[in-house]
């Protein structure tokens, strides 16, 4: 493979790693967090999670404080903690 794009690549699951070790250090589990998914804003319990760095790493998983329906949603739907 050609030396760019391994560095890339490298550099690539480096950042998603971090990614991933950030989000489990900011919302944890059993952190309820408000989140935007779709129109409403909802509150979500975090369960866990993805730890994968190839495929949507940084994914939160978690379910609907109100109506038990599980979620998962990205760091950036994210509106704040709540209280």
């Amino acid at each position: 493979m050609n030396e760019k794009i391994e560095a890339a690549k490298k550099a690539y699951q480096e950042a998603a790693e971090n990614l991933i070790e950030v989000v489990r250090e900011v919302y944890p589990v059993g952190t309820k967090l408000n989140v935007q998914i779709g129109t409403p804003i909802i509150t979500i319990e975090v369960t866990g999670h993805n730890g994968s760095w190839w495929y949507e790493p940084g994914q939160i998983y978690g379910f609907n404080v109100i109506t038990g329906k599980k979620r998962s949603f990205s760091p950036s739907q994210v509106m704040e903690v709540a209280p």
